[in-house]
Protein backbone atom coordinates (compact mmCIF):
# COMPACT_ATOMS: atom_id res chain seq x y z
CA UNK A 1 0.00 0.00 0.00
CA UNK A 2 1.66 3.61 -0.92
CA UNK A 3 1.39 6.53 0.65
CA UNK A 4 -0.75 7.69 -2.69
CA UNK A 5 -3.47 5.24 -1.87
CA UNK A 6 -4.10 5.68 1.55
CA UNK A 7 -4.59 9.73 1.08
CA UNK A 8 -7.45 9.17 -1.35
CA UNK A 9 -9.48 6.54 0.76
CA UNK A 10 -11.62 9.01 2.79
CA UNK A 11 -14.98 8.45 3.83
CA UNK A 12 -17.54 9.99 2.46
CA UNK A 13 -19.22 10.44 6.08
CA UNK A 14 -16.43 11.95 7.66
CA UNK A 15 -17.09 14.82 9.41
CA UNK A 16 -16.17 18.70 7.70
CA UNK A 17 -15.19 21.12 10.35
CA UNK A 18 -15.60 25.05 9.68
CA UNK A 19 -12.60 25.96 12.60
CA UNK A 20 -9.65 25.06 13.48
CA UNK A 21 -10.64 24.78 17.15
CA UNK A 22 -13.65 22.48 16.77
CA UNK A 23 -11.32 20.30 14.95
CA UNK A 24 -10.13 16.89 16.60
CA UNK A 25 -6.82 16.55 18.47
CA UNK A 26 -4.11 14.68 16.76
CA UNK A 27 -2.81 12.23 19.51
CA UNK A 28 -0.08 10.29 17.63
CA UNK A 29 3.31 11.52 16.55
CA UNK A 30 3.37 8.96 13.74
CA UNK A 31 2.26 10.17 10.53
CA UNK A 32 0.14 7.55 8.56
CA UNK A 33 2.97 7.87 5.86
CA UNK A 34 5.96 6.65 8.43
CA UNK A 35 4.04 4.04 9.83
CA UNK A 36 2.02 2.33 6.44
CA UNK A 37 -1.21 2.03 8.78
CA UNK A 38 -4.50 4.09 8.33
CA UNK A 39 -3.84 6.72 10.95
CA UNK A 40 -6.32 5.99 14.01
CA UNK A 41 -7.22 8.72 16.43
CA UNK A 42 -9.59 9.73 19.37
CA UNK A 43 -12.37 12.27 18.67
CA UNK A 44 -13.31 14.34 21.82
CA UNK A 45 -16.93 16.09 21.79
CA UNK A 46 -17.45 18.88 20.13
CA UNK A 47 -17.33 22.00 22.51
CA UNK A 48 -19.46 23.95 19.70
CA UNK A 49 -22.22 21.62 20.05
CA UNK A 50 -25.18 22.69 22.45
CA UNK A 51 -24.82 21.01 26.10
CA UNK A 52 -28.56 20.95 26.87
CA UNK A 53 -29.80 18.30 23.79
CA UNK A 54 -29.49 15.12 25.91
CA UNK A 55 -32.46 16.67 27.88
CA UNK A 56 -35.30 16.00 26.01
CA UNK A 57 -34.30 12.22 26.11
CA UNK A 58 -33.44 11.85 29.53
CA UNK A 59 -36.77 13.60 30.53
CA UNK A 60 -38.92 11.63 28.41
CA UNK A 61 -37.34 8.42 29.51
CA UNK A 62 -38.09 9.10 32.67
CA UNK A 63 -41.39 10.29 32.03
CA UNK A 64 -42.07 6.81 30.43
CA UNK A 65 -40.16 5.35 33.20
CA UNK A 66 -42.21 7.22 35.55
CA UNK A 67 -45.44 6.02 33.83
CA UNK A 68 -44.30 2.63 33.82
CA UNK A 69 -43.88 2.41 37.08
CA UNK A 70 -47.69 4.78 38.43
CA UNK A 71 -49.72 3.02 36.35
CA UNK A 72 -49.56 -0.42 38.01
CA UNK A 73 -49.40 0.69 41.03
CA UNK A 74 -52.78 3.55 40.13
CA UNK A 75 -54.41 -0.09 38.43
CA UNK A 76 -53.54 -2.24 41.52
CA UNK A 77 -55.02 0.54 43.61
CA UNK A 78 -58.40 0.86 42.15
CA UNK A 79 -58.80 -2.65 41.97
CA UNK A 80 -58.19 -3.09 45.57
CA UNK A 81 -61.07 -0.73 45.98
CA UNK A 82 -63.02 -2.61 43.84
CA UNK A 83 -62.71 -5.28 45.94
CA UNK A 84 -63.81 -4.06 49.33
CA UNK A 85 -66.59 -2.36 47.81
CA UNK A 86 -67.54 -5.96 46.28
CA UNK A 87 -67.19 -7.31 49.33
CA UNK A 88 -69.42 -4.47 51.40
CA UNK A 89 -71.92 -5.05 48.84
CA UNK A 90 -71.83 -9.04 49.49
CA UNK A 91 -72.06 -8.63 53.30
CA UNK A 92 -75.12 -6.12 52.97
CA UNK A 93 -76.07 -9.06 50.54
CA UNK A 94 -76.51 -11.44 53.14
CA UNK A 95 -77.92 -9.15 55.93
CA UNK A 96 -81.20 -8.17 53.63
CA UNK A 97 -81.54 -11.79 52.47
CA UNK A 98 -81.38 -13.31 56.13
CA UNK A 99 -84.05 -10.34 56.84
CA UNK A 100 -85.98 -11.44 53.87
CA UNK A 101 -86.09 -14.92 55.08
CA UNK A 102 -87.20 -13.81 58.73
CA UNK A 103 -90.20 -11.62 56.88
CA UNK A 104 -91.05 -14.70 54.31
CA UNK A 105 -91.37 -17.02 57.51
CA UNK A 106 -93.23 -14.31 59.82
CA UNK A 107 -95.51 -14.17 56.88
CA UNK A 108 -96.90 -17.54 56.58
CA UNK A 109 -96.76 -17.63 60.56
CA UNK A 110 -99.28 -15.07 60.56
CA UNK A 111 -101.45 -16.08 57.46
CA UNK A 112 -101.56 -19.86 58.56
CA UNK A 113 -105.59 -20.58 60.28
CA UNK A 114 -104.34 -20.58 64.14
CA UNK A 115 -103.24 -17.19 63.69
CA UNK A 116 -106.44 -15.73 61.83
CA UNK A 117 -108.46 -17.78 64.31
CA UNK A 118 -106.65 -15.84 67.19
CA UNK A 119 -106.43 -12.63 65.56
CA UNK A 120 -110.15 -12.70 64.41
CA UNK A 121 -111.24 -13.50 68.63
CA UNK A 122 -109.32 -10.46 69.31
CA UNK A 123 -111.21 -8.28 67.53
CA UNK A 124 -114.23 -9.65 68.49
CA UNK A 125 -115.57 -12.14 65.87
CA UNK A 126 -117.29 -15.09 66.42
CA UNK A 127 -117.61 -18.26 64.91
CA UNK A 128 -120.13 -18.83 62.16
CA UNK A 129 -122.97 -21.00 63.48
CA UNK A 130 -124.25 -23.77 60.48
CA UNK A 131 -125.69 -22.13 57.55
CA UNK A 132 -129.15 -21.27 56.80
CA UNK A 133 -131.91 -20.30 53.67
CA UNK A 134 -133.52 -17.71 53.10
CA UNK A 135 -136.70 -17.53 51.20
CA UNK A 136 -137.06 -14.76 48.74
CA UNK A 137 -140.31 -14.55 47.91
CA UNK A 138 -141.87 -14.41 51.62
CA UNK A 139 -138.39 -13.22 53.18
CA UNK A 140 -138.57 -16.02 55.74
CA UNK A 141 -135.11 -17.72 57.09
CA UNK A 142 -134.96 -21.63 57.39
CA UNK A 143 -132.54 -23.69 59.15
CA UNK A 144 -129.49 -22.33 60.70
CA UNK A 145 -128.81 -20.57 63.58
CA UNK A 146 -127.72 -17.19 64.96
CA UNK A 147 -124.28 -16.40 65.77
CA UNK A 148 -123.19 -16.35 69.39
Amino acid sequence: MNSNSAARVAPSYAPRYTSAASRPVRRSSLSEQESGHPHIQVVTRNETASPGRAWPIVLLALLILTVAIALPLVVNTHMAQTSYAIRDLRVELAEVNTQSTVLESRLLELNAAPALQERAETLGFVRAAAPGAVSLVDGTVTGGEPAK
